[in-house]
């Protein structure tokens, strides 16, 4: 299928947030780039993901890529990346989003966070079919999802998936991550939610996208659920200076580390004192 363009430099911007910015061990993570992004590596990797959540933890999902609906229009599929331009491939070398939901429940994971930047009309951002015969296709129905889920995707089922003025990246991915780096935190808590996400999307698309409509959607129970807890947030765009063309979007990729624990000091009395430095935790003896 068509590529997504700057599909792979967002998937590296999320990469290093997960590791630097959340602090997530790589063990932890999988990046499934170009033909590691194939229908039966993603099932794999979910199964794997899954069963490293902890108790109280959760499993993030984010896929930047095509969509088509389903066949009973009950739901999107997320096209694999070795998919081929036939409606009959184009299914078979596709996966729902409720398979992907259901396995990370069924392999452990009590939540799961679902980012979706794709489309599901079947057609890439130049309007011009996934695959030939495609046309027309009948808009994705309003979706359910499993409990403890919470998906959240670039638009309506009708809607294209686009780029943000002037940036060669995904406009809802990109958004996405820089909300969950503080641009979204609107309640000026310290955290940011799915619904401040999905708001703050909706808000900076509908001010800059021009000649089409991009609406995210929010799917799931607890939507005002912390997704995370900022520890030096960032300050958003300047939406007014980027509208006038006075700017361009800034830059997600430079995700600082996260502050390294400070060690504890040895008591007074101690005789030695070793330090033992392991990846970003720091042991004291």
């Amino acid at each position: 299928a068509p590529p997504v363009e700057g599909a792979n430099q967002n998937g590296r911007d999320w990469y290093v947030y997960f590791a630097r910015g959340l602090g997530i061990p790589t063990s932890r993570i999988r990046w499934l780039k170009d033909n590691n992004g194939a229908k039966e590596m993603i099932g794999i990797a979910v199964d794997d993901m899954a069963k490293k959540v902890q108790k109280d933890g959760k499993l993030w999902f984010v896929f930047i890529g095509h969509g088509v609906p389903a066949k009973d229009r009950k739901e999107g599929m997320l096209v694999g990346y070795d998919a081929q331009q036939n409606p009959t491939m184009l299914y078979a070398r596709s996966v729902s989003q409720r398979e992907i939901l259901d396995r990370a429940r069924a392999a452990g994971a009590k939540r799961t966070l679902a980012v979706i930047d794709a489309c599901f009309s079947g057609q890439a951002g130049d309007g011009k079919p996934l695959a030939p015969g495609l046309q027309p296709l009948i808009a994705v129905q309003q979706q359910t999802v499993p409990e403890g889920a919470l998906v959240l995707s670039a638009g309506k089922a009708d809607e294209f998936a686009g780029q943000l003025p002037k940036l060669n990246r995904p406009a809802f991915r990109y958004l996405v991550l820089g909300g969950l780096r503080g641009w979204a935190d609107t309640k000026r808590d310290g955290k940011v939610d799915a619904k401040e996400l999905r708001d703050y999307t909706t808000e900076v698309l509908a001010s800059l996208v021009k000649g089409r409509s991009q609406t995210p959607q929010l799917f799931g129970s607890a939507p005002n659920h912390a997704l995370v807890t900022l520890t030096r947030p960032e300050p958003g765009p300047d939406l007014v200076a980027m509208i006038t063309g006075r700017t361009s979007a800034p830059p997600v990729e430079a995700v600082e580390p996260l502050p390294q624990p400070s060690p504890r000091r040895a008591p007074k009395n101690a005789k030695a004192q070793l330090s033992i430095e392991t990846g970003t935790h720091i042991s004291m003896i």
